[in-house]
């Protein structure tokens, strides 16, 4: 009786990890490539492949892909902050400009309003409280005169008024009360025309024909 050889079974074949791909291929066999397989095997597979349980089927081939942060949610470039730092500057540099423009003209109204806005976007600006200091200086002898044309008033002293008044309005253009008190002086006093040196270094002011 002929004694039979068993051979030892051939050990199954385990996928070999290179470089990011899992491959596995049988022993001795000729797997064909299908078309396109490779380029839609990661889509079935993925996830697939990293636990010890994992099974490979011979001629797949897995892709492991790693999360890329997108462009989008980078954080904005230099450039680009520079130029918004230098686009916000050339607003404040022309509203100062405008309320220098304002200040020379007398409107100290405008200028006010305007000089709120820089120094709520930039409190510490040393142009702006420059020149809130020269606005406040103003305001206070527009006041002045307005405080002096209302005591005036008061005694029916209508040359006083308008005196007074003028003085306030040649500080302050934009001055509703200094314009409306000299009106009035000119009204209660009957003058068809303003008497000689209205207020400081002879200012004309308004008058009502």
């Amino acid at each position: 009786m002929q004694s039979q050889s068993t051979a030892a079974p051939s050990a199954p074949a385990q996928p070999v990890v290179t470089e990011g791909v899992v491959q596995a291929q049988a022993d001795g066999a000729d797997v064909p490539e299908k078309g396109g397989a490779r380029g839609k095997a990661h889509a079935r597979t993925r996830g697939r492949g990293h636990g010890n349980d994992a099974r490979v089927r011979p001629g797949d081939t897995t892709y492991l892909h790693t999360s890329v942060p997108s462009p989008s949610s980078a954080q904005p470039q230099p450039r680009v902050q520079e130029k918004e730092a230098r686009s916000g500057s050339g607003s404040l540099t022309r509203t100062l400009d405008s309320v220098q423009t304002r200040l020379a003209k007398n409107d100290l109204s405008g200028a006010r309003a305007s000089l709120a806005g820089v120094l709520a976007a930039d409190p510490h600006n040393g142009y702006a409280l420059s020149l809130r200091d020269q606005l406040a200086s103003r305001e206070q002898a527009r006041d002045a005169s307005l405080n002096a044309a209302r005591a005036c008033v008061v005694q029916s002293r209508w040359h006083c008024v308008w005196h007074n008044a003028g003085a306030a309005l040649s500080v302050d253009a934009s001055s509703t009360e200094a314009k409306a008190l000299v009106d009035r002086a000119i009204i209660e006093s009957g003058a068809a025309t303003a008497p000689a040196g209205p207020g400081p270094d002879n200012v004309q002011v308004p008058m009502v024909q």
